[in-house]
């Protein structure tokens, strides 16, 4: 999946998607396709669809389409899903449960000069014999010199030709847009650095004008399925509240009254970390 410079998302070989779980977050929802109605099935021919979109591909093969889910076969053609406005916040969520398939080779044709924000690959490694030996899902993200690089992620043990929620966020609120990748609900991270679980995006520099700072399409490449694919935006200027009922217990019974003041909770800007100590108390 890719994101480019007018935010477009692109899954290859058979990945996808860009989803938050901003913690607290307020968010609303972009588009929705489960691909299970008549429309759904028409998705690889350039008919728009539901009136929200519409999806375009070189190929426009409909045998290609599989009841309930979408399959991609896209042969070598870019599919991609363009929603009727482009996003307006600065936080961009984009999921969908992927059949993923592997490839032994990175994908090629993402164009250093092109507006491609990001993009993830399903990699297998594989043996002499051709048989895979073991799979990991790669991000197209920025490095600290400024190049495009594939960096492998961890933190969810991933299989070929196995279902999986795939998740991007795009944040452009920082100074330097970053993406953030979840799979399962897990945030993943750098593999070998677990301390790294956020990437500058791609041509960073097509990016640094807030104007250009914008999803406007989602675009994926190679085979495998999609179901459940849904845009969201984070609400701006979130701040969330919450609120702890909290019991207390004696000799292993609960008090009728906690034995506690009330406390209604923090205020936590969206984005920060919010960090909280429980004591015990043995009592007397």
């Amino acid at each position: 999946m890719n994101i480019s410079k007018t935010a477009k998302a692109f899954a290859i070989a058979a990945v996808v998607g860009l989803t938050s779980q901003v913690f607290g977050a307020s968010t609303n929802t972009w588009w929705s396709q489960d691909f299970n109605s008549v429309a759904d099935m028409v998705a690889l021919t350039n008919v728009t669809y539901s009136g929200v979109g519409q999806w375009s591909t070189a190929e426009g093969d409909e045998s290609s389409i599989d009841t309930q889910t979408l399959k991609l076969d896209t042969q070598g053609n870019n599919l991609t899903w363009t929603p009727n406005t482009a996003s307006t916040s600065t936080v961009v969520l984009v999921d969908a449960d992927i059949y993923l398939m592997g490839s032994d080779s990175e994908p090629t044709g993402l164009d250093p000069n092109s507006d491609v924000q990001t993009a993830v690959y399903f990699k297998n490694y594989i043996d002499d014999n051709n048989i895979v030996t073991s799979s990991v899902l790669c991000a197209y993200v920025e490095d600290n010199l400024n190049n495009n690089v594939w960096v492998e992620l961890e933190g969810v043990e991933m299989t070929d030709t196995n279902w999986y929620e795939v998740r991007i966020e795009v944040d452009y609120a920082s100074a330097i847009p970053v993406a953030k990748f979840y799979v399962d609900g897990f945030l993943m991270n750098e593999r070998g650095a677990s301390e790294v679980d956020f990437f500058p995006i791609a041509n960073n520099a097509n990016f640094s004008q807030e104007a250009a700072q914008k999803v406007s399409s989602v675009s994926f490449r190679g085979t495998g399925r999609v179901d459940n694919f849904v845009g969201r935006q984070v609400d701006p200027g979130q701040a969330q509240q919450l609120t702890f009922d909290v019991s207390t217990f004696t000799d292993n019974v609960e008090d009728g009254t906690a034995n506690v003041a009330v406390w209604n909770g923090p205020t936590v800007n969206q984005g920060t970390e919010l960090n909280l100590t429980f004591n015990y108390s043995a009592g007397t």
